[in-house]
């Protein structure tokens, strides 16, 4: 489902940001794209979120998101839409 306001997480490194602006990109992100030794209890909730979100089910896919790139320590870059 798609966000109001992206996503901009600094994903691949320094310097290197990803858009993030529906659930879908951010469950690929999750599964695909994650710091490994990051995959604690925020990115669980942010996974489970996500899911529920593309199951239609009421969710916080994207506050969970942000809550689990900042567990792992990534920036979040100020942008037109936060």
């Amino acid at each position: 489902m798609a966000w109001g306001k992206p996503v901009d997480v600094e994903l691949y490194g320094i310097g290197k940001y990803r858009v993030v602006p529906d659930t879908s990109t951010a469950a690929r992100c999750l599964l695909n794209d994650w710091p490994k030794d990051a995959h604690g209890k925020e990115y669980e909730e942010a996974l489970q979120a996500c899911l529920a979100d593309l199951k239609g089910l009421p969710n916080t896919a994207r506050r969970s998101f942000v809550k689990a790139a900042k567990a792992a320590g990534m920036t979040i870059r100020s942008n037109q839409w936060n």
